[in-house]
């Protein structure tokens, strides 16, 4: 048996290479997978502890000043690494600094083998949600009091080691010898783990494992088997004395819950649709799952319901559908159904195994893959924390696709995860999508879900937003590249490529000068492509001028058919070439996929190369159809623009169509075609109406049913609006600043925690460099979007995971996070939500608008704003406990004369209206009463 020896150091900073030192180290001594000793000591630094690290450690400059240094304080733990393997988290990192100290004592190096838990645990524990040491010690349950304390890390990191050992050794053959192929591209030196494991006698294959091309998965779970539920009569669920309040020891009676309730199940008996608005704290997840299942159970049909995030569908299935079911007299089958690139395709996954692994991170996706098949019941990739990120390209190469499902005859066909979904999905009483899968199916006419006639809509807000991108096209170069990388005959890494060697050996039809004609179109096709984009940002940088999306990027709106310039003209050339060569192309690949269809042996392999290549080849088609609509098409009642960074790639640009109106479409297609929809948000009223998205949304004909839902939240007690009497307008060029100072000053007052949302990428820009400039201490951990790197969810997990934080967000951070309790303590809006008016789309349609005879203001601008300002205002209070302050910097609140409708969407709270130096004094008071 091996013996470990696991450290953690803590260190004068990250850089052992320019003088930092270790100020502590901790190790565990293991043998027979036992803790067999410990060891923890300080180490006098050769210099000074800087005052971060202090902060972040609680390690003194008192603390170490009379520590030996390393080469004596440590000599215990080093007389432990002859030997031993060396285990860390993040071993690459204690390694260095171990190593640059023994260098510095004149002491030999460490060379040993070395295991790294954070790389361990990434493929070991695939669905963790993290793999900082204090995340995974909190998700595996190992008890962790003094965080950043070498000593307690490294027992810890025992801990961890010890739990990822004990369950590799749980694994069946199969996985085993996958891991151990997939190891040999990994830092840690795993293979002697793996052996171990494989050879040890406690190992058997289990009842629930089954094995399939030598892939061992998790054995599907039994059908559901759909049962009539008991007759009696229910009294009714939310009323004081009803079944929830006999059943649910916490049942809360609240008015309109009962009324959204009764309204839903109404509204389901007429055939009627419905829009509800229901705020925050209201319970309308349960008001409207309880009498869908209720509906489904007893008229034995299917409801389908749709959000737009992926937080409300977990919410829903894994909590509050959950609480149903123990609550409710009967049993009942809700499933999540998404699209199929969600779901893990088991043959192409079996295929990147006969591949030559190119990364790390590839290696280590693999190795994910392959433990998580052994726990998986749905095959949701949603459910790996991915390793490279969610759009690496190996996880393009594994998810399913129409082209590459296996059929009915195929061996892969009884373990297809999305056959499976589809499958319980048509099971199910109730059926969980979300806004992209529900307008995908509307597109297909009804191919993708299980017949329904009644749909409930979370977060309706959404819908427009949705129906227009499906209704749309979006053209970018880096789709076109992956596409023909894909294919590539000329790299030895494309289909083509393979299929041509499997050709060449079985068959030989076909003639070197033919396949050199294919490896010249192709490179030709890729030249091709990139010069088109080339010149088409270029286009877009020279015609965008002072036009910027939310996020920074150069934004320039055009008509297809109104273009005439020699640029455009050259452009629309290198398009026609493209199609020309594609079109050639494309009738050789189909004669090549016919030779080896009927001239080669059948195999999985081929099967799967053949089926991919297939699937490509339709990609790049429906690509080059939607580049012709953006580019020599021009369709009435659309509108085009591109989209590039400034500092992108030289042939980085986006391309975009969408319809001017979405509501012909939602009529004909959703309204019209299902008997009952329901309709719900917490922001769909405009000044006391629901006329705005009745009008938008083509519900004019259907005469919806209406119900405001109010919060019962207690804003008047909890919360306050605060506006600043003495701020200058949003267009002085002294608001900035004011703005910046303001934010710095209220961040001091609350200790951090504070979100301003803007509507200009420019404003966020320059107020960001001004507080960066003011916080020369490094006071605050300042995030912006769009210039710190990372998805909106990861920046939001930065916002929460450390207190003096200030998160400077756009569009994205409006609407679709939650914030609860001290997790966010002020809120500000910098400006009035108003769309800008360099918005392609919003511009066109209040073109159309002032064209008709209307106001775009008023009917469009106005409407669209407040609601956003809803939306916005909404993220301060997420719960009964919770408080907090609103600022609306921007004076028009209270001048301009659409201001009293933006007050008067808010819910009744105090509104104070003062000089900014006494709404920081307010926000200082507010926050000592509450704590």
């Amino acid at each position: 048996m091996p013996k470990y020896v696991v450290i953690d150091t803590e260190t004068t900073g990250n850089a052992p290479q320019d003088g930092d030192n270790i100020i502590q180290i901790g190790a565990v001594l293991m043998e027979d997978d036992s803790i067999v000793d410990t060891f923890s000591a300080y180490i006098r630094p050769a210099h000074s502890i800087p005052p971060f690290i202090m902060e972040l450690t609680g390690i003194t400059n008192e603390d170490v000043e009379k520590a030996e240094p390393f080469a004596i304080a440590a000599a215990p733990m080093l007389a432990w690494l002859e030997d031993a393997v060396l285990v860390a988290h993040n071993v690459p990192f204690d390694l260095s600094v171990l190593n640059a100290e023994l260098s510095n004592a004149g002491l030999p190096l460490f060379q040993g083998q070395t295991l790294d838990t954070v790389e361990c645990a990434r493929f070991m524990f695939p669905t963790a949600p993290g793999y900082q040491l204090t995340q995974l010690a909190d998700w595996l349950h190992i008890s962790h009091d003094r965080p950043h304390q070498a000593d307690s890390d490294a027992i810890v990191t025992a801990e961890i080691w010890l739990a990822i050992k004990q369950k590799i050794e749980t694994l069946p053959v199969a996985a085993l010898q996958k891991l151990m192929t997939a190891s040999k591209y990994m830092q840690s030196h795993l293979e002697p783990v793996f052996m171990q494991a494989k050879n040890n006698l406690r190992l058997q294959e289990s009842e629930n494992i089954h094995v399939i091309h030598n892939i061992a998965l998790r054995s599907p779970e039994a059908s559901f088997v759909k049962e009539t539920p008991p007759s009696f009569d229910m009294k009714p669920l939310f009323s004081r004395d009803g079944y929830f309040s006999e059943k649910w020891e916490e049942f809360e009676f609240r008015e309109g819950q009962q009324e959204m309730a009764d309204k839903i199940t109404s509204c389901f008996s007429q055939r009627s649709h419905a829009l509800i608005e229901a705020g925050p704290g209201t319970g309308k997840s349960l008001a409207y799952l309880a009498p869908a299942v209720l509906r489904s159970l007893e008229q034995q049909e299917q409801i389908v319901i749709s959000t737009y995030t992926n937080a409300l569908q977990e919410q829903l299935y894994e909590r509050d559908i959950p609480f149903l079911k123990t609550i409710l007299p009967f049993s009942f089958k809700v499933s999540i159904l998404k699209g199929r690139q969600h779901y893990l395709c088991l043959r192409r996954f079996s295929m990147q195994w006969q591949e030559p692994v190119a990364t790390h991170d590839e290696a280590l996706a693999l190795a994910q893959v392959t433990v998580w098949l052994l726990e998986t019941q749905t095959g949701d990739l949603n459910e790996l924390n991915r390793a490279g990120g969610d759009n690496h390209a190996i996880w393009q190469k594994m998810c399913s696709r129409r082209a590459t499902a296996p059929g009915p005859g195929s061996s892969w066909f009884p373990y297809c995860f999305y056959e499976r979904a589809k499958k319980q999905a048509a099971e199910s009483q109730i059926v969980i999508v979300n806004h992209a899968l529900l307008f995908s199916d509307v597109k297909r006419k009804n191919s993708i879900l299980p017949p329904y006639e009644r749909l409930i809509i979370d977060e309706a807000h959404q819908i427009e937003e949705a129906a227009s991108k499906h209704l749309g096209a979006d053209v970018d170069y880096y789709s076109f590249q992956y596409l023909l990388n894909k294919i590539d005959a000329g790299t030895g890494k494309g289909s083509f490529f393979k299929l041509q060697l499997i050709e060449e050996e079985t068959v030989h039809s076909l003639t070197d000068i033919w396949y050199q004609k294919r490896r010249d179109h192709i490179a030709l096709l890729k030249y091709e492509c990139s010069e088109l984009f080339r010149l088409l940002r270029q286009i877009c940088i020279k015609n965008s001028h002072s036009g910027r999306t939310d996020v920074g990027r150069m934004l320039y709106r055009y008509e297809p058919a109104a273009q005439n310039g020699p640029a455009w003209k050259a452009a629309r050339e290198a398009v026609h070439r493209l199609e020309m060569v594609f079109r050639e192309e494309n009738k050789e690949w189909e004669y090549f996929k016919q030779v080896l269809q009927k001239n080669t042996a059948p195999s999985d392999y081929n099967e799967a190369l053949l089926t991919d290549f297939k699937q490509t080849a339709d990609d790049l088609s429906e690509a080059f159809s939607e580049l012709s609509q953006v580019t020599l098409e021009q369709e009435e009642g659309h509108v085009y623009w591109m989209e590039a960074d400034h500092k992108g790639a030289a042939n980085g640009v986006a391309i975009y169509k969408r319809p001017l109106d979405v509501s012909d479409d939602l009529a004909d297609k959703l309204f019209g075609a299902k008997s009952s929809v329901i309709m719900t948000s917490a922001t769909l009223m405009v000044e006391q109406s629901f006329s705005y998205v009745v009008s938008k949304w083509g519900l004019e004909d259907f005469t919806p049913e209406t119900l405001y839902i109010p919060s019962p939240y207690s804003y008047k007690n909890r919360s306050a609006l605060l506006i600043p009497s003495d701020f200058p307008g949003v267009r002085s060029n002294k608001y900035v600043e004011a703005m910046a100072d303001f934010i710095y000053h209220t961040a001091s007052v609350t200790e951090g925690r504070v979100l301003i949302l803007f509507t200009s990428f420019d404003m966020l820009s320059e107020t960001y460099h001004m507080l960066r400039e003011w916080d020369e201490m490094n006071s605050f951990t300042i995030i912006a979007q769009g210039i710190h790197s990372g998805s909106k969810s990861k920046l939001l997990k930065t916002f929460q995971q450390n207190k003096r934080t200030i998160l400077l967000g756009t569009n994205a951070f409006w609407e679709g996070i939650d914030l609860p309790g001290d997790q966010l303590r002020c809120l500000i809006i910098a400006r009035l939500p108003f769309s800008p008016p360099g918005d392609p789309l919003i511009h066109s349609q209040m073109q159309r608008i002032e064209k008709q005879g209307g106001s775009a203001f008023q009917e469009m601008s106005l409407p669209q704003a407040i609601l956003r300002f809803r939306q916005g205002f909404g993220r301060m209070i997420r719960g009964h406990s919770d408080r907090g302050t609103v600022v609306v910097l921007d004076k028009r609140i209270m001048t301009a004369p659409y201001g009293n409708a933006f007050l008067d969407s808010l819910p009744e709270m105090p509104v104070v209206h003062k000089q900014a130096d006494a709404l920081l004094n307010y926000i200082h008071d507010f926050y000592n009463e509450t704590n």
